[in-house]
């Protein structure tokens, strides 16, 4: 990435934006990131928005009737999950300064990935949980990061158990090598 921008660019001013395959951020994204409070602020290396489930009310996929309304169900509590309590963890963050960062709609400051990059240039280490992984490390290395509800990304949330199973297995699997 800082190969491809090389020197145009002004690393204070270049966010890095990631969003999953799935994930649809909303319009104005960059101009609420964009917020005084936020990256107006130049000790703010990274900034998670909302994250919200865009297939709330769809039908499950063609299956039996009892596997489609527990699909439906699951995807449900997925966004209850993220849009209450997720966001509420990551707003009490905010006054403890902690606020952590997820793969779906998450923005860093180019000089703060450069900050963290370490002598071989990669600022992404290896973890499964690579987004919380930064996260950690922007705030080791002395970045504040922030949460904003006041946009989002949308993002499909699974109709399987066994999907979701997995889904948090590597989710913890990765929170436990970034203990180290």
């Amino acid at each position: 990435l800082r190969q491809w921008a090389g020197q145009v660019v002004d690393p204070d001013q270049t966010v890095v934006v990631v969003v999953d395959a799935d994930g649809r951020p909303t319009p104005d994204c960059l101009a609420v990131c964009a917020a005084d409070h936020l990256f107006g602020d130049a000790k703010v290396g990274a900034v998670q928005v909302d994250v919200r489930m865009l297939n709330c009310g769809m039908p499950a996929p063609s299956v039996g009737w009892g596997r489609r309304y527990f699909g439906r169900a699951l995807v449900r509590m997925q966004d209850l999950e993220f849009r209450v309590a997720i966001a509420a963890i990551q707003m009490s963050r905010r006054f403890t300064g902690s606020v952590a960062m997820g793969g779906n709609g998450q923005f860093t400051r180019l000089s703060a990935l450069d900050s963290i990059a370490g002598p071989h240039g990669q600022p992404w280490r290896g973890s499964l949980l690579e987004d919380f992984e930064l996260g950690v490390y922007l705030l080791t290395e002395g970045w504040r990061t922030r949460f904003t509800a006041d946009t989002h990304v949308a993002q499909e949330a699974l109709y399987s158990l066994r999907r979701l199973l997995a889904q948090r297995t590597r989710w913890d699997q990765g929170a436990m090598q970034c203990a180290r």
